[in-house]
């Protein structure tokens, strides 16, 4: 199972227009650590399972908090 399979679950049975999780929920989530770059480099959140699911993500370095919110169609 890739590693951000149940991050994608997880949006896609979500119901929400928008959803903020922490760096700690989403490694809580994927079971284990985001790598070093995603808690750098914002650029890194531009492509992943999240547009899979139908999700552009909005990252926070500082906060380190992420904003998964739904494409418009």
């Amino acid at each position: 199972m890739p590693v951000y399979d149940n991050l994608r679950d997880h949006l896609q049975k979500c119901d929400l227009q928008s959803l903020r999780m922490s760096f700690i929920e989403i490694e809580n989530l994927i079971g284990r650590s985001l790598p070093p770059i995603a808690r750098k480099w914002s650029e890194w959140w531009a492509n992943g399972a999240w547009q899979t699911a139908g999700y552009d993500a909005e990252v926070n370095i500082t906060e380190e908090t992420v904003t998964f919110r739904r494409k418009k169609s």
